[in-house]
């Protein structure tokens, strides 16, 4: 630190300038990006080395300890880059590491991902039944507003991440405001293994149609679903619906071999492409599917679907169509059908840097095989089916500021390479009480997105019953089912005079 901060100061004294050559710069013809931003590094630089000597020749307190600050320095100019930027301390940087070796215990709660910078609470989106926070008493809509007595203030998800996980059986305090409640709560919660229950499966034998949700892509949750899959009897099955809501992604690896279960082997699934559209990645299937090619998919997406999800349900979608422009039954017919999907398609990389830090930054976009890309704006249903019972204002508050990577400040569009900047609301929010363990099923069995779903398979096949060719292809079943389905759309009406 002496060493940099000496270099820094040898650069502010043998490069001062008067304030009539400073004048001249920026009156100087708009340079190259690159040349810009060297200027823009060079010049405040050494600004950054003039209060540095500030601090050290005129600050009050001597031997001040500066690592504090210049991580929140640091922390402070990647978070204003982009949403999903950001530094990575000491602490939060092993627990990233930890994680992946799997040497950590959780609390149960599925946070959102897209916390503002300027926010200073954290929104749940879900808690895993029988975790430890839902034997606390944690519920969906909840917002942690301090984590062990400390403020989420400018505080990114990985260091509140890495508060939440912990040693087995040691206790993480969490304050949570939760609309209408008359005070903050604040609720113990003891870290331990969580169980991975990233699958539900149910036949509905009135209608002959499997249901299968994923709530997170994880290793387990392919050999789940390889194992369900494989029961599925095209010859008695009147379609698949895979319901991809409120799953924020998890390890794309998992969403590659997931796409494999579907998709002939070799199957491009995603590339990543950097801000010059070169090709970082690319992700492609290496196994043979289990999916019957005769059975029609609809795939359940909402403004929870993001990330690996969006991936996913976008590949399915991309691969179907191809397969139906080449007239080639290889891949089953697909559907996307629900609500826009989030729209996170930025890539981030952690890369190691001094002081056992690391900085957490975008590097490029998800393309699918169509060229399309996630980012920002997600992926359109074929058929736009709303949640029709009415959502707490809670879980609306939710949906509205935390269901869109259009919400997010400083979002990238990899269509202008810039960053946006979205409107602000003030809409607020109430309790939600429901229990998720013990009203899953009663949830599901009253849930208007799913019963449209059935209802268009139902319909796809009394059609294929009736008029095969009608809707022998993915693309005549579709128009079939859009004019046939009223879902969301517009209707249009002739007023009729007495």
């Amino acid at each position: 630190m002496k060493r940099l901060l000496t270099l820094v100061l040898l650069l502010v004294t043998t490069h001062t300038q008067t304030k009539e050559t400073q004048n001249e710069i920026i009156t100087l013809k708009p340079l190259p990006a690159q040349e810009q931003f060297e200027k823009i590094l060079y010049s405040w630089t050494r600004t950054l080395g003039e209060v540095l000597h500030i601090i050290r020749t005129k600050y009050y307190i001597k031997n001040v300890d500066l690592t504090e600050p210049m991580i929140d320095a640091i922390n402070t100019l990647l978070k204003s880059l982009d949403p999903h930027s950001s530094f990575l301390d000491p602490k939060a940087y092993n627990a990233i590491i930890d994680s992946t070796r799997g040497q950590f215990f959780g609390t149960g709660i599925i946070i959102s991902s897209n916390k503002s910078n300027d926010d200073d609470f954290l929104v749940i989106i879900d808690v895993i039944p029988d975790g430890p926070a839902d034997k606390a008493g944690v519920q969906a809509g909840d917002r942690i507003i301090e984590i062990d007595s400390c403020s989420l203030r400018s505080m990114t998800i990985d260091e509140a991440t890495a508060k939440l996980k912990g040693e087995r059986n040691s206790i993480v305090n969490v304050t949570i405001h939760r609309i209408d409640a008359p005070a903050p709560l604040r609720l113990s919660i003891t870290r331990d293994t969580v169980k991975e229950q990233n699958l539900l499966c149910y036949y509905l034998p009135q209608h002959k149609i499997h249901y299968i949700a994923l709530n997170i892509f994880s290793q387990n949750a392919v050999t789940q679903l390889e194992q369900v899959l494989k029961k599925i009897d095209a010859k008695t099955s009147r379609g698949l619906i895979v319901d991809l809501r409120n799953n924020a992604g998890g390890l794309l690896n998992a969403a590659v071999d997931i796409a494999g279960l579907f998709l002939p082997k070799n199957s491009l699934v995603v590339s990543t492409k950097d801000s010059s559209d070169f090709e970082l990645d690319k992700r492609i299937t290496t196994r043979d599917p289990v999916v019957p090619r005769s059975i029609p998919i609809v795939v359940l997406i909402n403004q929870h679907t993001g990330s690996a999800a969006e991936i996913l349900a976008g590949c399915l979608r991309v691969h179907s169509e191809a397969a139906d422009r080449q007239r080639k039954a290889h891949v089953p017919p697909v559907f996307l059908v629900g609500s826009q999907s989030f729209g996170k398609g930025s890539v981030q990389e952690i890369i190691p840097v001094g002081n056992n830090c690391a900085a957490k930054t975008t590097i490029g976009c998800y393309f699918l095989a169509d060229g399309t890309t996630l980012q920002p704006a997600g992926l359109t249903p074929d058929i736009m089916v709303g949640q029709k019972f009415p959502p707490n204002e809670q879980i609306e508050w939710v949906n509205t500021f935390y269901g869109r990577e259009r919400a997010l400040k400083n979002y990238i569009d990899p269509e202008t390479k810039t960053r946006s900047k979205p409107a602000k609301s003030s809409k607020k929010s109430k309790e939600d009480k429901r229990n998720w363990k013990d009203k899953r099923k009663e949830a599901i069995a009253s849930d208007h997105q799913l019963q449209s779903a059935i209802d268009l398979l139902n319909l796809l096949e009394v059609q294929h019953r009736c008029e095969p060719k009608s809707v022998n292809t993915r693309e005549k079943a579709l128009n079939f089912l859009q004019t046939h389905h009223v879902g969301d759309g517009t209707l249009e009406l002739d007023e009729v005079s007495a």
